[in-house]
């Protein structure tokens, strides 16, 4: 096997090793000079905050008094946009859904590294081992000739693997995530998602989502130590799966062995329905009416079935726990001491008030919502001067009532 002078160590995932180095990178570029400082406060109001694992990143960096002037630049650049476009509510949720700067950042980098491998398959030279994330990266830019021999290839590989890191990839955006989630939860649980109103640092809709990852971690601890079948509860994604191996340490290797065998069966099926729809062409060529299909159609066709992976389990709870948490925010918004509540608290981060703002009804729900939101991002625009002028170095330094680094982050970042 042909390794990349990238990759740590025999058995990792190359474009894995181009993510971490391209994370360890992107704070000090975001804030590298008065250009490129304004493009991070654009692209940060743009997907209206960072992913939880980058957030995690940012607040452990150095450069906390650069980023505080960022986030309190994109505060001010939101609440221009909830001026300015009356829509804006409407449309949110769609910029909540885009990559954070930090995954687009990575991802240029990833992707050109990508491109590097499949000009190197093109020479004769195999493809590195990739990690389930990474699988979809190089069937997503494999050209019809070369997808047959990828998806062989990288099932041949995995087929009966037990190696955590050879399935799963790098561990370290996983851990980041689950380390914000367990500072941010602190072992408390609660039982409704009114609970969660009160809390000075916790997005309600972001808490609900971890306590419901924290529950089913539980159930996979249950797994493991009464030795139940883990097929219901492991997981397939790579996130997920290092979360559940760094859990349950003993079950790292059935819980590696779970997604490999899932990758296996869905590459296997995905160069089966190739084939045959090969073979099928080749029989309607013989037809007087055969019309040929275009080419990129034919590919785009084979790149989304190559890889139809089942749906894994937590993340399903996650996308249920969502709906169910801003449900039960939207639900209140109609009750004044309840929305006094949320506006003591910490109120939703912009991601969820994106989901939020799209459910609530017409009138005065939605437009207390609205303006809760305003109130609290006018409060972290109010920021800027201070931050910009004085080189603030920590949260004591900023002015008194104004929200520090790591409230800013937690208003324009989600935390699950």
């Amino acid at each position: 096997m042909d390794l990349s002078p990238h990759v740590d160590g025999a058995g990792t995932c190359a474009l894995c090793a181009t993510a971490d180095t391209a994370d360890a990178r992107y704070c000090r570029h975001a804030v590298a000079g008065l250009e490129q400082r304004r493009h991070c406060s654009e692209a940060i109001a743009a997907t209206l905050g960072y992913c939880a694992s980058h957030a995690e990143l940012i607040e452990t960096a150095d450069e906390q008094s650069e980023f505080a002037a960022l986030y309190a630049a994109a505060a001010a650049r939101l609440v221009d946009r909830f001026e300015r476009e009356p829509d804006f509510t409407r449309t949110a949720v769609f910029d909540a859904q885009h990559a954070c700067p930090a995954c687009q950042w990575r991802d240029r980098h990833v992707g050109r590294e990508a491109h590097r491998w499949l000009a190197l398959a093109g020479t004769g030279l195999t493809w590195p081992p990739l990690c389930i994330d990474h699988l979809h990266t190089a069937i997503g830019i494999a050209p019809q000739g070369a997808l047959q021999p990828l998806l062989a290839q990288q099932g041949e590989q995995l087929r009966g693997c037990a190696d955590i890191a050879r399935v799963a990839g790098s561990p370290r955006s996983a851990r980041r995530w689950r380390a914000r989630m367990c500072r941010l939860l602190a072992e408390r649980r609660f039982e409704q998602v009114a609970d969660l109103f009160d809390a000075p640092a916790l997005c309600p809709v972001c808490g609900w989502i971890a306590q419901t990852i924290e529950r089913w971690i539980d159930s996979v601890r249950t797994a493991v130590r009464i030795g139940a079948d883990g097929e219901t509860v492991f997981p397939l994604c790579a996130g997920h799966v290092w979360i559940a191996a760094d859990e349950c340490g003993d079950a790292a290797a059935a819980i590696a062995a779970h997604a490999a065998a899932a990758v296996c069966r869905s590459l296997a099926a995905g160069l089966q329905a190739i084939q045959r729809d090969e073979r099928a062409d080749a029989e309607a060529r013989a037809s007087v009416w055969y019309r040929r299909r275009s080419p990129a159609y034919v590919l785009g066709q084979w790149r989304r079935g190559a890889l139809r992976m089942p749906a894994c389990l937590p993340c399903l709870l996650a996308a249920t726990a969502l709906e169910f948490a801003v449900e039960a925010v939207v639900d209140v918004l109609g009750s004044t001491r309840q929305r006094g509540r949320l506006e003591r608290g910490h109120g939703l981060c912009m991601k969820h008030f994106a989901y939020a703002a799209l459910l609530a009804p017409r009138g005065s729900a939605r437009d207390a919502l609205i303006a809760m939101q305003t109130e609290k991002l006018r409060a972290l625009a109010g920021q800027r001067s201070a931050a910009v002028s004085a080189h603030v170095r920590a949260e004591s330094e900023l002015p008194a009532g104004s929200p520090g680094p790591g409230t800013a982050l937690s208003h324009l970042s989600a935390a699950a």
